[in-house]
């Protein structure tokens, strides 16, 4: 899984790998300056971000936020942002 290999000290829990990795096949990363990258290449679910084949999800905030998916560019404030 790439996640692990891409920088280790991340996340130093092997369990989670399997995880991390399949986000990032999904097209979902951290960029640079801390806004979240969300490709939408597949489906996924969880109690904090949720995002469909279409490339369409939201995301669960607990301050403010930038994402960028292939919609645009989405501000969203702390809670429920979709796009």
């Amino acid at each position: 899984m790439l996640s692990m290999q891409q920088f280790p000290v991340n996340n130093m829990r092997r369990h989670s790998a399997p995880l991390l990795g399949y986000l990032r096949l999904l097209g979902i990363e951290r960029g640079p300056g801390g806004e979240l990258f969300v490709g939408g290449d597949g489906a996924f679910e969880s109690e904090a971000l949720r995002v469909s084949a279409d490339g369409h999800g939201s995301v669960r905030a607990v301050g403010p936020m930038r994402m960028c998916s292939r919609y645009g560019l989405v501000d969203g404030r702390p809670g429920t942002v979709s796009w």
